[in-house]
């Protein structure tokens, strides 16, 4: 996000950005997690919470999140965001479970198209 629209303001007029973009954020990492930990599979979050520990006003910030428990068909991970400051202003906990496969997708290894890009980096 690196120029921030009105619309991401929160409604408090106090130039920070919203929660419900903050939580989408979140939400985003964690589903990447699954998605590299299921090695391309459809997945999606079951369970997210999120907890605003100060204001994240417009300008640069950063989002860190990894695994920390993953079973058959789910990832546990955790996130945060850090401001322009290297300071934590949300951290959040989720599971992300993996969707069922087609028998088209378990024939190719992966995604429909059976293509599998590992992103680099993303984990710690």
């Amino acid at each position: 996000m690196a120029r921030p629209a009105l619309f991401h303001q929160g409604g408090l007029g106090t130039g920070a950005i919203n929660g419900a973009t903050i939580a989408a954020l979140m939400d985003c990492a964690m589903s990447i997690v699954g998605i590299v930990h299921f090695k391309g599979r459809k997945c999606g979050t079951v369970d997210l919470s999120v907890h605003f520990l100060a204001p994240l006003r417009f300008g640069a910030f950063s989002v860190d999140c990894h695994a920390t428990r993953r079973t058959r068909g789910m990832v546990y991970a955790e996130a945060g965001i850090l401001d322009a400051r290297g300071r934590l202003v949300a951290r959040g906990i989720g599971i992300v479970s993996r969707a069922d496969e087609s028998d088209r997708e378990r024939e190719r290894g992966g995604r429909e198209d059976g293509i599998w890009h590992s992103p680099d980096g993303l984990l710690r």
